[in-house]
């Protein structure tokens, strides 16, 4: 397989977003900085998962948060998901579990792991 194929192709005329193209391998480092100030800027990308794609957006940013709900149409009672790299960042934004659960969480994280916890109080509410 080769390198990732990458189509920037700016804002057309009808203000269509740049296109990136990536292979399983993921990106090239010229796609993550072209999506750096995007985030930055409280923006929205979609971006390939294990299994499907999803809205991307910064955690800490409220008006992400937003525009992600209204490019999905989403109820803001109804709870979204959150990646995170590690146990470390989870930790930042939600209590770590006890026990068993905790040691499950660090030694397969990163991975694919799901686990719903509980979110620490600094976390707002929209999140």
């Amino acid at each position: 397989m080769g390198a990732p194929k990458e189509s920037t192709g700016g804002a057309s005329a009808g203000g269509s977003p740049p296109v990136f193209k990536l292979n399983k391998r993921g990106s090239s480092p010229r796609v993550v900085q072209a999506l750096v100030p995007i985030l930055r800027d409280d923006g929205v990308v979609l971006l390939p998962t294990d299994t499907i794609y999803g809205f991307s957006g910064r955690f800490d940013s409220p008006l992400a948060w937003k525009r992600i709900r209204d490019l999905k149409g989403s109820d803001r009672s109804a709870p979204m998901l959150s990646l995170v790299a590690g146990p470390e960042m989870a930790f930042q934004y939600a209590e770590p579990p006890h026990g068993a659960s905790y040691e499950i969480l660090i030694k397969y994280w990163p991975g694919p792991l799901t686990a719903v916890l509980r979110a620490r109080p600094h976390v707002p509410t929209e999140f």
